[in-house]
């Protein structure tokens, strides 16, 4: 949600995705003047069992938020 509404301030359209992995997938990186726009879960209990939402791999929540965190800070997204 917080996404979107920042989407929608800025003037860009809200993309039609159902879950919220996908945004992360489709939209992270999104260029904005000088700056890129991730997108990310939420470290907590709820945002971590979202980020696991539809994932086949054998990989935890926290893993896949790491490796997230990992390619912004080596802005390969």
């Amino acid at each position: 949600m917080t996404y979107e509404i920042i989407l929608e301030t800025l003037g860009f359209k809200t993309p039609k995705i159902s879950l919220f992995n996908d945004f992360i997938f489709t939209q992270n990186g999104l260029k904005y003047n000088k700056s890129k726009i991730y997108v990310v879960a939420h470290p907590g209990g709820m945002g971590s069992a979202n980020r696991k939402k539809g994932d086949k791999s054998n990989k935890t929540s926290i893993e896949l938020q790491k490796e997230d965190w990992i390619k912004i800070f080596f802005n390969t997204i």
